[in-house]
């Protein structure tokens, strides 16, 4: 038998292993074939049941014969915690990986390393037969914003910044500001890591103070445990500190927007609201919104498409951006030479 129809046979029948039930009456052979099915197998029920009596012979089956169809499932005391991944735990696994990557720690990362290269060969094993191992060529996630490479975080400092985040440690850091042309001896009280975009930040408050804040990972050039007990925010600080806007870097404050849309953002906004109490108009909308650089950004890159009604402090504010802009264009540019 050629290599490869040994592999899938094997497959099939470790995927048929896992389908059968602890307890009850058992599932039929039509059912269990609908399983593998389900599973990317395309196999009949005459041949689940040839399975089925192969499998008797050397794993603890029980197939209840009180009734027809007959139905199969593990034996009583039988040890059904099998080693090895499906194909749908090793879809899932190969589809997580990126998301998860940047917010693991080291030390667990190390540890998945395996499984996610067990994954990549299970679907690459299975591929000719298998249609579930193409499911990742048929999906993509593609980010509603504008694409931006991945800054360079410095893979030691991230390990002691895990290291601190899972043992609730202090950690002393060097931190290099936005705009700033050094870096800035800080005491961190790391309270959780957040991913935005391609930015993973960390969450924490600083020395003895009591306020939270995003450090960016790439601005943090060194990073020392302390092995001193972090002071940790109530229960539900964070995320209430989250629910409130700050990943969105705003004051905080929320305001009530009104604005004027093109048709095409009229649809837009129809299908993904900008908040709850979204107030549709003819080509008008009114919603709830936190005050932040990022609907200032949202508003400006919309150019002719969107206009701020109120309030008039925004207006004004968006008003005279739209003017600096236009000076700057109104200038002619310098032809230069790249050579």
């Amino acid at each position: 038998m050629p290599a490869q129809t040994t592999r899938n046979t094997l497959a099939r029948l470790w995927e048929l292993l896992k389908c059968l039930p602890k307890n009850g009456s058992g599932k039929s052979a039509q059912q269990l074939s609908q399983d593998l099915q389900v599973r990317g197998f395309s196999v009949s029920k005459r041949q689940v049941e040839r399975d089925l009596h192969d499998l008797s012979a050397s794993f603890s089956l029980h197939c209840n014969r009180a009734g027809t169809p007959y139905g199969w499932r593990w034996a009583n005391g039988a040890q059904t915690e099998l080693a090895g991944m499906d194909v749908a735990e090793a879809l899932s696994l190969h589809l997580a990986e990126s998301a998860v990557r940047p917010l693991l720690p080291n030390c667990m990362l190390q540890t998945l390393e395996p499984k996610f290269k067990q994954a990549h060969a299970k679907l690459q094993e299975l591929s000719s037969t298998n249609p579930l191992c193409h499911w990742q060529d048929k999906v993509r996630s593609i980010p509603a914003q504008l694409h931006r490479e991945l800054p360079n975080v410095n893979t030691t400092v991230a390990s002691r910044i895990h290291e601190g985040l899972l043992n609730d440690e202090q950690l002393d850091v060097e931190y290099t500001g936005m705009g700033a042309t050094a870096a800035t001896p800080l005491r961190l009280h790391p309270l959780a890591l957040i991913q935005r975009g391609p930015l993973t930040y960390l969450a924490a408050t600083a020395w003895e103070y009591e306020d939270i804040r995003l450090y960016a990972l790439h601005r943090i050039t060194a990073a020392q445990r302390t092995y001193t007990a972090c002071n940790r925010p109530e229960d539900g600080q964070l995320d209430t500190w989250l629910q409130n806007g700050a990943a969105q870097f705003n004051n905080h404050q929320t305001m009530q927007l009104r604005i004027k849309l093109s048709e095409d953002l009229l649809r837009l906004v129809a299908e993904s609201p900008l908040s709850t109490d979204q107030v549709m108009g003819q080509d008008t909308l009114q919603a709830t919104v936190q005050d932040s650089w990022e609907l200032r950004w949202w508003i400006l890159s919309q150019g002719a498409g969107i206009e701020v009604l109120e309030p008039m402090a925004l207006r004004e504010e968006i008003a005279q951006s739209l003017r600096d802009a236009c000076k700057r264009y109104d200038t002619p540019v310098k032809t230069e030479s790249l050579q």
